[in-house]
Protein backbone atom coordinates (compact mmCIF):
# COMPACT_ATOMS: atom_id res chain seq x y z
CA UNK A 1 0.00 0.00 0.00
CA UNK A 2 3.22 2.26 1.05
CA UNK A 3 4.54 1.96 -2.54
CA UNK A 4 0.95 2.39 -4.42
CA UNK A 5 0.57 5.92 -2.26
CA UNK A 6 4.39 6.96 -3.10
CA UNK A 7 3.30 6.27 -6.57
CA UNK A 8 -0.05 8.13 -6.77
CA UNK A 9 1.83 11.00 -5.22
CA UNK A 10 4.83 11.37 -7.48
CA UNK A 11 2.13 10.66 -10.57
CA UNK A 12 0.06 13.88 -9.04
CA UNK A 13 3.67 15.82 -8.47
CA UNK A 14 4.21 15.23 -12.36
CA UNK A 15 0.70 15.74 -13.31
CA UNK A 16 1.16 19.10 -11.43
CA UNK A 17 4.24 20.02 -12.89
CA UNK A 18 3.09 19.43 -16.82
CA UNK A 19 -0.01 21.30 -15.46
CA UNK A 20 2.37 24.56 -14.42
CA UNK A 21 4.61 24.13 -17.62
CA UNK A 22 1.27 24.22 -19.65
CA UNK A 23 -0.28 26.84 -18.10
CA UNK A 24 2.79 29.19 -17.98
CA UNK A 25 3.35 32.03 -19.70
CA UNK A 26 6.27 32.19 -22.63
CA UNK A 27 9.02 34.36 -21.66
CA UNK A 28 11.31 36.51 -23.86
CA UNK A 29 15.47 35.58 -23.31
CA UNK A 30 17.20 37.88 -23.67
CA UNK A 31 20.44 35.66 -23.48
CA UNK A 32 21.63 37.09 -27.21
CA UNK A 33 20.32 38.56 -29.93
CA UNK A 34 19.01 35.33 -31.72
CA UNK A 35 17.53 34.24 -28.60
CA UNK A 36 15.77 37.49 -28.07
CA UNK A 37 14.38 37.24 -31.78
CA UNK A 38 13.07 33.63 -31.32
CA UNK A 39 11.43 34.19 -27.99
CA UNK A 40 9.74 37.36 -29.02
CA UNK A 41 8.16 35.05 -31.93
CA UNK A 42 7.42 32.79 -29.54
CA UNK A 43 5.70 35.03 -26.89
CA UNK A 44 3.40 36.89 -30.04
CA UNK A 45 2.73 33.28 -30.90
CA UNK A 46 1.52 32.38 -27.54
CA UNK A 47 -1.28 35.34 -27.50
CA UNK A 48 -4.60 36.08 -28.31
CA UNK A 49 -4.35 38.02 -32.02
CA UNK A 50 -5.81 41.30 -30.37
CA UNK A 51 -3.07 41.00 -27.45
CA UNK A 52 -0.38 39.71 -30.13
CA UNK A 53 -1.07 43.27 -32.14
CA UNK A 54 -0.48 45.29 -29.01
CA UNK A 55 2.47 43.04 -28.09
CA UNK A 56 4.27 44.24 -31.65
CA UNK A 57 3.50 47.59 -30.41
CA UNK A 58 4.42 47.60 -27.43
CA UNK A 59 7.87 46.58 -28.26
CA UNK A 60 8.40 49.22 -30.54
CA UNK A 61 7.74 51.30 -27.32
CA UNK A 62 9.80 49.76 -25.18
CA UNK A 63 12.74 49.51 -27.63
CA UNK A 64 12.48 53.58 -28.90
CA UNK A 65 12.71 54.19 -25.07
CA UNK A 66 15.70 52.42 -24.98
CA UNK A 67 17.62 54.29 -27.73
CA UNK A 68 16.13 57.56 -25.91
CA UNK A 69 18.27 56.33 -23.15
CA UNK A 70 20.88 55.11 -24.27
CA UNK A 71 21.32 58.55 -26.88
CA UNK A 72 20.81 60.84 -23.75
CA UNK A 73 24.34 59.05 -22.52
CA UNK A 74 26.09 58.67 -25.72
CA UNK A 75 25.88 54.63 -26.06
CA UNK A 76 26.97 53.05 -28.55
CA UNK A 77 24.58 50.38 -30.75
CA UNK A 78 26.19 47.36 -29.09
CA UNK A 79 24.86 49.11 -25.77
CA UNK A 80 21.84 49.69 -27.27
CA UNK A 81 21.05 46.31 -28.17
CA UNK A 82 22.11 44.67 -24.69
CA UNK A 83 20.11 47.35 -22.99
CA UNK A 84 17.25 46.23 -24.67
CA UNK A 85 17.81 42.80 -24.42
CA UNK A 86 18.13 43.25 -20.29
CA UNK A 87 15.14 45.35 -20.21
CA UNK A 88 12.91 42.50 -21.99
CA UNK A 89 14.63 39.58 -20.81
CA UNK A 90 12.55 37.12 -18.82
CA UNK A 91 9.63 39.12 -19.32
CA UNK A 92 6.21 37.60 -20.95
CA UNK A 93 4.17 39.48 -23.42
CA UNK A 94 1.78 40.84 -20.91
CA UNK A 95 4.45 42.05 -18.62
CA UNK A 96 6.07 43.88 -21.85
CA UNK A 97 2.50 45.36 -22.66
CA UNK A 98 1.74 46.97 -19.49
CA UNK A 99 5.71 48.38 -19.34
CA UNK A 100 5.07 49.92 -22.28
CA UNK A 101 1.52 51.52 -21.31
CA UNK A 102 3.81 52.96 -17.85
CA UNK A 103 6.41 54.26 -20.73
CA UNK A 104 3.61 56.29 -22.83
CA UNK A 105 1.87 57.40 -19.67
CA UNK A 106 5.22 58.67 -18.39
CA UNK A 107 5.26 60.52 -22.17
CA UNK A 108 2.02 61.68 -21.91
CA UNK A 109 2.89 63.38 -18.39
CA UNK A 110 5.76 64.93 -20.07
CA UNK A 111 4.19 66.39 -22.52
CA UNK A 112 1.41 68.01 -20.27
CA UNK A 113 3.99 68.98 -18.13
CA UNK A 114 5.82 70.83 -20.92
CA UNK A 115 2.44 72.75 -22.14
CA UNK A 116 1.41 73.82 -18.90
CA UNK A 117 4.55 75.40 -18.80
CA UNK A 118 4.21 77.01 -22.58
CA UNK A 119 0.56 77.89 -21.50
CA UNK A 120 1.33 79.72 -18.30
CA UNK A 121 4.40 81.71 -20.23
CA UNK A 122 2.18 82.43 -22.95
CA UNK A 123 -0.66 83.56 -20.45
CA UNK A 124 1.92 85.62 -18.71
CA UNK A 125 2.82 87.03 -21.88
CA UNK A 126 -0.36 88.14 -22.82
CA UNK A 127 -0.73 89.59 -19.41
CA UNK A 128 2.22 91.83 -19.61
CA UNK A 129 1.06 92.99 -23.20
CA UNK A 130 -2.48 93.66 -21.59
CA UNK A 131 -1.16 95.40 -18.40
CA UNK A 132 2.00 97.78 -20.79
CA UNK A 133 -0.99 98.71 -23.37
CA UNK A 134 -3.22 99.70 -20.09
CA UNK A 135 -0.48 101.61 -18.72
CA UNK A 136 0.41 103.29 -21.86
CA UNK A 137 -2.96 104.82 -22.83
CA UNK A 138 -2.65 106.46 -19.41
CA UNK A 139 0.13 108.81 -20.73
CA UNK A 140 -1.95 110.61 -22.93
CA UNK A 141 -0.86 112.77 -25.90
CA UNK A 142 -3.73 115.57 -25.80
CA UNK A 143 -2.42 117.41 -28.95
CA UNK A 144 0.20 116.69 -31.43
CA UNK A 145 2.01 119.01 -34.30
CA UNK A 146 4.14 118.88 -37.30
CA UNK A 147 5.77 121.71 -38.91
CA UNK A 148 8.52 122.73 -41.06
CA UNK A 149 9.93 125.75 -39.12
CA UNK A 150 12.27 128.28 -41.08
CA UNK A 151 15.13 129.24 -39.45
CA UNK A 152 16.72 131.60 -42.28
CA UNK A 153 20.00 130.88 -43.13
CA UNK A 154 19.83 127.52 -41.70
CA UNK A 155 16.95 126.57 -43.89
CA UNK A 156 14.08 124.69 -42.74
CA UNK A 157 13.62 122.41 -39.82
CA UNK A 158 10.98 120.12 -38.63
CA UNK A 159 8.95 120.65 -35.40
CA UNK A 160 7.31 118.16 -33.75
CA UNK A 161 5.16 119.86 -30.75
CA UNK A 162 3.00 117.88 -28.14
CA UNK A 163 1.02 118.29 -25.10
CA UNK A 164 1.27 115.38 -22.86
CA UNK A 165 -0.52 114.05 -19.43
CA UNK A 166 1.16 111.50 -17.10
CA UNK A 167 -1.73 109.54 -16.09
CA UNK A 168 0.46 106.70 -14.63
CA UNK A 169 1.22 106.30 -11.02
CA UNK A 170 5.23 106.35 -12.23
CA UNK A 171 7.62 108.94 -12.92
CA UNK A 172 8.69 108.96 -16.49
CA UNK A 173 12.03 110.22 -17.45
CA UNK A 174 12.11 109.70 -21.04
CA UNK A 175 9.07 109.08 -23.21
CA UNK A 176 8.79 106.77 -26.84
CA UNK A 177 6.55 108.08 -29.33
CA UNK A 178 5.53 106.60 -32.93
CA UNK A 179 4.63 109.61 -35.13
CA UNK A 180 2.80 109.04 -38.56
CA UNK A 181 0.99 111.00 -41.32
CA UNK A 182 -1.91 109.32 -42.48
CA UNK A 183 -4.93 110.59 -44.89
CA UNK A 184 -8.43 110.21 -43.83
CA UNK A 185 -9.02 107.66 -46.98
CA UNK A 186 -6.23 105.59 -45.94
CA UNK A 187 -5.59 102.73 -44.10
CA UNK A 188 -1.77 102.70 -44.38
CA UNK A 189 0.09 105.55 -43.59
CA UNK A 190 2.17 108.02 -45.82
CA UNK A 191 5.10 107.91 -42.94
CA UNK A 192 6.10 106.75 -39.76
CA UNK A 193 9.23 106.68 -37.67
CA UNK A 194 10.43 106.54 -34.12
CA UNK A 195 11.41 109.24 -31.72
CA UNK A 196 12.26 109.49 -27.73
CA UNK A 197 12.23 112.46 -25.96
CA UNK A 198 14.27 112.76 -22.49
CA UNK A 199 12.38 114.62 -20.14
CA UNK A 200 14.37 117.25 -18.01
CA UNK A 201 13.10 116.73 -14.21
CA UNK A 202 11.38 113.82 -15.56
CA UNK A 203 7.09 113.93 -15.34
CA UNK A 204 5.27 113.09 -12.27
CA UNK A 205 2.26 111.47 -11.92
CA UNK A 206 -0.66 113.70 -12.80
CA UNK A 207 1.39 116.64 -13.83
CA UNK A 208 1.22 117.95 -17.95
CA UNK A 209 3.46 118.94 -20.23
CA UNK A 210 3.91 120.89 -23.87
CA UNK A 211 6.84 120.31 -25.41
CA UNK A 212 8.51 121.07 -29.02
CA UNK A 213 10.58 118.74 -30.09
CA UNK A 214 13.49 119.27 -33.15
CA UNK A 215 14.17 116.10 -35.26
CA UNK A 216 17.39 116.50 -37.01
CA UNK A 217 16.54 117.61 -40.85
CA UNK A 218 19.06 115.37 -42.12
CA UNK A 219 17.04 112.46 -40.78
CA UNK A 220 13.65 110.98 -42.26
CA UNK A 221 11.99 113.78 -40.42
CA UNK A 222 13.51 116.17 -42.57
CA UNK A 223 11.51 116.26 -45.31
CA UNK A 224 9.00 113.98 -45.03
CA UNK A 225 6.89 113.22 -48.56
CA UNK A 226 3.02 113.30 -47.33
CA UNK A 227 0.26 114.91 -49.05
CA UNK A 228 -1.53 117.71 -47.67
CA UNK A 229 -4.64 116.10 -46.49
CA UNK A 230 -2.35 113.70 -44.24
CA UNK A 231 -3.08 113.81 -40.68
CA UNK A 232 -0.40 113.89 -38.18
CA UNK A 233 -0.58 112.10 -34.82
CA UNK A 234 1.31 110.06 -32.20
CA UNK A 235 1.04 107.43 -29.71
CA UNK A 236 3.25 106.65 -27.03
CA UNK A 237 5.30 102.94 -27.37
CA UNK A 238 7.27 102.98 -24.46
CA UNK A 239 8.66 104.91 -21.19
CA UNK A 240 11.44 104.64 -18.60
CA UNK A 241 11.21 105.18 -14.86
CA UNK A 242 13.20 107.57 -12.89
CA UNK A 243 16.14 105.38 -13.18
CA UNK A 244 15.87 104.79 -16.77
CA UNK A 245 14.67 101.79 -16.55
CA UNK A 246 11.69 100.46 -18.99
CA UNK A 247 8.70 100.89 -17.42
CA UNK A 248 6.08 99.89 -20.09
CA UNK A 249 6.55 99.37 -24.07
CA UNK A 250 3.89 98.85 -26.46
CA UNK A 251 4.97 94.50 -27.31
CA UNK A 252 2.54 93.47 -28.83
CA UNK A 253 1.26 89.77 -27.97
CA UNK A 254 1.07 88.70 -31.53
CA UNK A 255 -1.21 86.60 -33.50
CA UNK A 256 0.53 83.63 -33.69
CA UNK A 257 0.83 83.61 -29.79
CA UNK A 258 -2.60 83.75 -29.37
CA UNK A 259 -3.64 81.04 -31.46
CA UNK A 260 -0.97 78.56 -29.97
CA UNK A 261 -2.19 79.46 -26.61
CA UNK A 262 -5.79 78.87 -27.95
CA UNK A 263 -4.67 75.50 -29.16
CA UNK A 264 -2.63 74.64 -26.20
CA UNK A 265 -6.01 75.27 -24.14
CA UNK A 266 -8.00 73.15 -25.62
CA UNK A 267 -5.75 70.34 -26.30
CA UNK A 268 -4.75 70.47 -22.34
CA UNK A 269 -7.18 72.57 -20.43
CA UNK A 270 -10.61 71.24 -22.02
CA UNK A 271 -10.62 68.13 -20.25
Amino acid sequence: MKGISRCRGALLVAVATVALTACSEPTIDGGSEQALQTSIAQVRDGLPPEQADRFEQALQVVASDKVTFAASVEGDPEDVKEILRLALNGKTGKAVIAQADRIQQTREQARRDKAEEEIKALEAEKARADQDRAALSRFQVASANFFMKDRKMFGKEPVIELSVTNGTDKPVSRAHFQGRFISPDRSVPWFEDDFSYEIPGGLEPGEKATWSLSPSRFGPWGDPDVPEDAKFSVTVVGLDGAEGEPLFDDHAFSETAGQRLAELKEQYRAE
